[in-house]
């Protein structure tokens, strides 16, 4: 399986944006939880032909 990601800024600083492919996966449902000023947060996008795209927000550096 292979998985590729872009990752490029939205709007302004506090924005980010997923861009992903996903070798493999189909039409499915993929997840992402990253922590943002003290909150966990939890997103859910479908992945069609297994590409997807997800946007966040948080005002630091932050892991997905």
């Amino acid at each position: 399986m292979v998985i590729s990601l872009i990752l490029s800024s939205c709007g302004d600083d506090s924005q980010f944006r997923i861009t992903g492919s996903i070798e493999g996966l189909g039409t499915r449902h993929v997840y992402i939880m990253y922590v943002a000023d003290g909150t966990v947060n939890r997103f859910m996008t479908t992945a069609i032909d297994g590409k997807f795209v997800i946007d966040g927000v948080s005002n630091d550096y932050t892991v997905v």
